[in-house]
């Protein structure tokens, strides 16, 4: 090729690009932008650590009220108030005793008992109830509402007759009624001396005494 033709050839091919770049003023601004990376050569990128979550916090739960331990067959009894007064201790029979006997006043009775099932002395035992008899008097205010007043003191008695240890037995559950039997068997002594037949050295005495209004 001689120089006429190639110099016609390269301005052919220019005035052809100068066209395209006419046509299309936009195709340089889209040529992508060059990013410069750099690779760190032996290692791997890694990104940075991140903290790890904390644990959720349970739930604050309640716990049961603690009772103590009771057995399960254990019964609770609840006493039961009672409204009545107390009674006077049921009345006891004497045994070897005389019998009730009239004595003193309209209204007054004694009965004697002892303690010995072989006391064979039955005059003994009337001697001391009229002995007593004479020094007891049912006291003033005294109104049993059909019912005798009754009261039982014991005392044993010496050889020589001295009364000890008496104390009311039953009580009448009327204070002065017992107190008035007490005195009369304490103002009594010395009793008649005890039967010679009667080997022991004393002798249990159990006197009755009652009070029923005519």
């Amino acid at each position: 090729m001689d120089g006429r033709t190639l110099a016609g050839s390269l301005a052919a091919h220019t005035a052809v690009l100068v066209g395209l770049f006419a046509v299309f003023p936009s195709a340089r601004a889209r040529t992508p932008a060059t990013l410069d990376v750099r690779l760190l050569s032996g290692s791997p990128v890694q990104s940075p650590p991140q903290a790890a979550p904390e644990p959720e916090k349970p739930a604050a739960q309640l716990e049961p009220e603690k009772t103590p331990n009771r057995p399960t067959d254990e019964v609770i009894k609840i006493p039961k108030k009672s409204k009545e007064p107390p009674r006077p201790a049921r009345e006891k029979p004497l045994e070897n005793t005389t019998g009730a006997a009239t004595i003193g006043s309209s209204g007054l009775s004694a009965e004697v008992g002892v303690d010995d099932a072989n006391f064979e002395f039955s005059y003994y035992l009337i001697a001391l109830r009229n002995r007593i008899g004479q020094n007891w008097s049912a006291p003033a205010g005294v109104t049993p509402a059909g019912q005798p007043v009754r009261a039982v003191v014991y005392f044993r008695i010496k050889r020589d007759g001295s009364v000890s240890d008496a104390r009311v037995e039953q009580s009448s559950t009327i204070a002065f009624f017992d107190q008035s039997a007490l005195r009369a068997v304490i103002v009594s002594s010395p009793l008649p001396p005890l039967p010679l037949g009667f080997t022991g050295p004393t002798l249990g005495v159990h006197f009755a005494f009652e009070f029923t209004r005519q």
